[in-house]
């Protein structure tokens, strides 16, 4: 997460500052891709990580 709305010009980690905002945007990510949607209805197929480069921080 980085504060680009304030000054965009500043890409600054904002991990430090906000841990629990950003592990709950994580979480909330990982739900949507393992439900293949992030909109309410019956889960659809998703793309296992060992099939999509840079999900590897998924368990």
């Amino acid at each position: 997460m980085f504060r680009l709305i304030i000054d965009q010009s500043i890409a600054k980690p904002m991990y430090d500052q906000h841990p629990a905002l950003v592990d709950s945007m994580r979480n909330l990510l990982e739900k949507y891709i393992r439900q293949g949607r992030s909109t309410p209805g019956k889960p659809q197929n998703y793309v296992k990580p060992e099939k999509w480069p840079g999900l590897d921080w998924i368990k």
